[in-house]
Order: structure tokens, then C-alpha cells, then sequence
């Protein structure tokens, strides 16, 4: 991984990430711009963004506020996402899904905005147990 720091245009640079864990991200702080060989994708402040397992990104982050952090990670392992797929698929039904079928990014990287709700789930998502964590991806799921 390639780590580039731009003081002139206080941004911070990575080429060449390899997502290994279901991550969502909430850019609380910043813009952040999604490049893949295929398209590019702008998540500006105040945004869910959901990366799937096995994508492989480069990043270009301009934060708002210097001092604070641009962004918040949620990465979610696999009883989080055991519980999260079942929970699914009680709630919208088996859907059959073809594992040959070649998906572009933006079906691998997802983006929604962030209302008064879901920012308060996100602001105690990190202070419960899995079962309310789990609960609270399922509500912001519901969202997108």
C-alpha cells in the first residue's frame, strides 16, 4: 500500500487497497473520492459507504477539519455478518444470486446519505454488544 500525504492540498492519498473485511465506512469529516481501474466514485461528509470483501481501491481523502479524524470504520467480521445475513434474509426473502455474474463497482461499493437518525445510531453503534450493533447495520441497511 502506497501512503501519500499532500500538505499543499491537506490530502491524504492510498493507491492500490485491497478490502480483506466488509467495511462501512462514515465520512464524517471529509470528502473522500473511490478510484478503481473501472470508475470513480465521490462520497462527500456525511455518508454511509459500504465496501465489499475483495475490492481493490485507491483512495484520495480531503478532510473538512484538520484536527479531527476524516472518517469512521465499522469492519465486520464473520458472526457479525453469519447474524446480518440471516437477519436479511428473514426480513427480504432468498434471493438467487449468480456467483459467475461479473459485478461492476458500484455494485461492490455502495453510498448513502446520512439523516438525524442514522447519526444517532451511529454515534452509539460502538457502545453496545454485537446483538444491537448487528440490529442498528440492519436498520441502516433498510435505508439505503
Amino acid at each position: 500500500m502506497d501512503f501519500k500525504y499532500t500538505e499543499e492540498k491537506e490530502m491524504i492519498k492510498i493507491n492500490n487497497i485491497m478490502i480483506h473485511i466488509y467495511t462501512v465506512l462514515y465520512t464524517s469529516n471529509c470528502i473522500m473520492d473511490i478510484y478503481s481501474e473501472e470508475e470513480k466514485i465521490t462520497c462527500s461528509s456525511n455518508r454511509l459507504v459500504f465496501l465489499e470483501r475483495g475490492v481493490n481501491i485507491s483512495v484520495r481523502i480531503q478532510k473538512q477539519i484538520l484536527s479531527e479524524k476524516p472518517y469512521i470504520a465499522f469492519r465486520l467480521n464473520g458472526d457479525i455478518l453469519r447474524h446480518l445475513k440471516n437477519a436479511l434474509m428473514i426480513i427480504y426473502g432468498m434471493s438467487k444470486i449468480d456467483i459467475n455474474d461479473c459485478r461492476n463497482m458500484s455494485r461492490k461499493i455502495i453510498k448513502t446519505e446520512v439523516d438525524k437518525t442514522l447519526l444517532d445510531v451511529l454515534k452509539n453503534i460502538n457502545s453496545y454488544d454485537d446483538s444491537v450493533f448487528i440490529s442498528s447495520l440492519i436498520y441502516l441497511i433498510s435505508k439505503i
